[in-house]
């Protein structure tokens, strides 16, 4: 099994509010207990961050961004087949509407679990300020 790198790192992420839904209620949820959970299609290794780390969240096709702690990454394997529908609370509406017309299915529709605390606004961060919007998830020096 490969450690975890030793260089300090988070992850940089792309939301379409046009596609999912307005971000502000994915906000509120991040800063509830539990947290919000993002199911994603990319396929993250959990053991390339250290937990707590950052994650910085841009709204597509705006200059908003969003920066909050992902407290884990966890990989659909092993997952239950029902498990966006049992973490409903974790996720915003726009998102449980899709989940109850075709529940999203580990490893078929989402490879990786990103669990999210704590989302607020931010000005532009430097963090981000040379990469372009990512298409998918992307790591990021801090």
């Amino acid at each position: 099994m490969k450690t975890r790198s030793s260089r300090k790192r988070g992850l940089y992420v792309s939301y379409s509010e046009e596609k999912n839904g307005l971000f502000d209620e994915a906000v509120q949820i991040s800063n509830r207990s539990g947290g919000l959970i993002w199911l994603d299609k990319s396929r993250r290794r959990p053991e390339s961050l250290h937990y707590p780390t950052d994650i910085f969240v841009r709204l597509s096709g705006q200059e908003r961004y969003f920066r909050g702690t992902l407290v884990d990454i966890r990989l659909a394997d092993g997952l239950n087949r029902d498990f966006a529908l049992e973490e409903q609370a974790h996720r915003p509406s726009r998102w449980r509407d899709r989940d109850v017309k075709a529940c999203p299915r580990p490893n078929k529709d989402f490879r990786s679990v990103f669990f999210i605390h704590a989302l607020h606004e931010v000005p532009s961060p430097p963090e981000v300020a040379n990469i372009k919007p990512p298409q998918s998830p992307v790591y990021v020096n801090l």
